[in-house]
């Protein structure tokens, strides 16, 4: 009677456990599965592009919907140079989307103690066998036929405290192989779904955008000294090409205007020499003259002073 009372609680918690444990695990790795799936046909490029459809995608399994609100806050969003989108996480997709934090809804910790209500059964009807064979032993009795009966309900307890003890130890591994296989699976999805997720969003450390930063600061300085490289001889050469051809031009317009006026001027400068040259000699003509005649005069009236001069010195 107590071992099938025994067995029958063993099916039944078989069945709860099934029921509550097994088909929440299966249904969890089902979900994380479909899902993997689901994002496996999204590029890196694709799936930060279509942002939104892949949190849609994700928010349809309710095991992940909470954890991917955790991920969605960790994630920075950017326009590349080209015009394309690049979506980045700040931590590691393997550590929010985690076997603890997936699976928090589960009561994993709880169900792994559970194959411990068998063990507990089993020696729970150890105790009462135990009990009841004891019970029917008849010490003080010099009756050898109660005695037997005595040592024959014994007998029966032990025996029903050995077969629950086994049946208890046998369910709690079942329990256990079960248990841990449906978690096995269970964890392996989650590893493959967090991977899937890491290889969309990949994560960037503060150290790597500062090196990417420092990189395109290096990139556009050497692009801008190219440019002023290219600037400064296109335009020499735009000045050169340019301004020869002006410059020729503007000298040719010079030398054109210019060579009137200069003969001009030097017909201008030659008369002006021959006039006032003609004038000069002249002018030097007429000076020279009067003073010879004055000269003259003077010479002539040298005898006569010295005449009378001469006249005087012999009177006296």
């Amino acid at each position: 009677m107590l071992v099938g009372i025994c067995v029958i609680i063993n099916i039944v918690l078989v069945g709860v456990s099934w029921r509550v444990c097994f088909s929440r695990l299966k249904g969890a790795e089902r979900d994380l599965r479909e899902t993997s799936e689901a994002l496996s046909v999204f590029s890196p490029a694709e799936a930060a592009r279509r942002y939104e459809d892949v949190s849609g995608i994700v928010r349809e399994a309710s095991l992940l919907c909470a954890v991917w609100n955790d991920f969605d806050r960790s994630v920075v969003r950017q326009r590349n140079g080209d015009g394309t989108d690049a979506v980045f996480s700040v931590v590691d997709a393997g550590d929010i989307f985690s076997f603890a934090t997936v699976t928090k809804n589960l009561s994993i910790s709880y169900w792994q103690n559970f194959g411990g209500v068998f063990t507990g059964i089993g020696i729970l009807g150890t105790f009462i066998g135990l009990t009841i064979g004891l019970h029917g032993v008849d010490l003080t009795s010099s009756d050898v036929g109660v005695l037997k009966e005595g040592i024959a309900n014994l007998l029966d307890g032990v025996s029903i405290a050995f077969v629950t003890s086994l049946m208890g130890i046998l369910g709690a591994l079942v329990y256990g192989a079960f248990h841990q296989y449906f978690l096995g699976k269970v964890q392996r999805a989650v590893t493959r779904f967090a991977a899937r997720i890491e290889e969309l969003y990949p994560r960037r450390s503060a150290e790597q955008w500062l090196a990417e930063s420092h990189h395109e600061s290096c990139k556009q300085t050497l692009a801008l000294q190219n440019l002023s490289q290219d600037m400064a001889e296109s335009l020499a050469e735009l000045l050169e090409s340019q301004m020869s051809s002006a410059f020729e031009e503007l000298c040719s317009k010079f030398t054109d205007g210019m060579t009137p006026l200069f003969e001009k001027l030097y017909t201008a400068v030659d008369e002006l020499n021959s006039g006032g040259a003609s004038t000069i000699a002249d002018m030097m003509s007429k000076s020279a003259g009067a003073q010879l005649e004055a000269f003259g005069e003077a010479l002539s009236a040298i005898p006569q002073a010295v005449q009378t001069n001469m006249d005087a010195s012999h009177q006296m």
